[in-house]
């Protein structure tokens, strides 16, 4: 009798333990043995800012710019974490090569609403003869606004009646600059991961209520992130939730999910996603012989130009593309 209870004892103490404890008794063999060398790795996620003013965010573009050429000239590559704002609006430099404050500045002057008026007011401040007449006052404010942003302002003469066409010449400099940075952007060897600083949010703006979206009650966590397919890192997720996480019962879509936490350090990998955690001090190593930590560190672009990190994020699942890298 007392043998059963001793094993009724023992069986409750497993059964009963974290997911940590369930991962600790694995012995797994990475995958990717061949191309990382065992032993441990500090991986450091460059954490970029982004501005919210408009003058301010054509001078980061012009320093992003530079930053990815100058990566594809040297080779060079880094994990670069980015802001949810810096993905709405490359979202739109993608779908029309403009950023969003600029959409109303190339709309045609005489289908502007008093809405869009109103908005080019407020941000163009230049006095103009209202004798132009409606259309064409607000056509030469477009033609200020473009020529401003092109950096050939010498060039505006506030008692020229500027053309359709004018404006649209000042358009197509800006879309075709973009359009080259986009294209340079793809060529470059980052991995780039979003950076969520409330998961728990409930903005309405979210795609949560998309009929794809499965909605989770174990957690408060915005459902849209469990089905984000971008490599994402999540800061202060709450210990109850990231218990969860690591017993399996919250399931993320995307392969890579870096979890800022007050309990845990290291990895673990379920089928084939790997979920990363900082913060914490209790070990998580899923993979034998492959201690793994990651490390944000806060960084202005120019910064950026003086990383070249060996090994990125996205190598523990793309190993192969370590291996053609190192072979350049």
């Amino acid at each position: 009798m007392y043998r059963y209870i001793v094993i009724l004892i023992l069986t409750l103490g497993v059964t009963g333990c974290t997911g940590l404890a369930k991962i600790k008794e694995r012995h797994h063999i990475a995958p990717f043995e061949k191309n990382i060398e065992k032993g441990s790795y500090n991986i450091k996620l460059y954490s970029i800012n982004y501005p919210h003013e408009y003058k301010e965010k054509l001078v980061f573009y012009e320093k992003f710019d530079i930053l990815m050429k100058k990566m594809i000239l040297y080779g060079s590559t880094a994990n670069i974490m980015y802001p949810e704002e810096l993905k709405k609006d490359f979202f739109q430099l993608k779908k029309s090569a403009l950023l969003p404050e600029e959409l109303v500045f190339s709309k045609a002057s005489s289908e502007l609403s008093q809405k869009d008026r109103e908005t080019i007011d407020h941000i163009v401040k230049i006095k103009l003869d209202k004798k132009l007449g409606n259309s064409q006052y607000y056509l030469n404010k477009q033609v200020y606004f473009w020529m401003k942003a092109n950096n050939s302002l010498i060039n505006f003469d506030n008692q020229e009646i500027y053309s359709e066409l004018d404006k649209e010449r000042l358009v197509v400099k800006i879309e075709d600059k973009r359009k080259k940075m986009l294209e340079i952007m793809e060529q470059v060897d980052i991995n780039s991961i979003l950076k969520i600083e409330n998961p728990y949010s409930k903005n309405e703006d979210s795609s949560w209520h998309e009929k794809d979206v499965y909605i989770n009650n174990l957690t408060s966590i915005s459902p849209a992130l469990l089905k984000d397919l971008n490599y994402i890192y999540l800061n202060n997720i709450i210990s109850s939730d990231v218990k969860k996480i690591v017993g399996g019962e919250i399931v993320f879509s995307s392969n890579i999910v870096v979890i800022k936490n007050k309990l845990y350090k290291g990895y673990f990998v379920k089928n084939n996603k790997y979920i990363f955690f900082t913060g914490g001090s209790i070990p998580i190593d899923y993979y034998e012989g492959y201690s793994i930590r990651v490390e944000v560190q806060n960084v202005e672009l120019k910064d950026i130009l003086t990383v070249d990190e060996k090994l990125l994020l996205g190598d523990f699942i793309n190993f192969r593309n370590l291996k053609k890298r190192e072979e350049l």
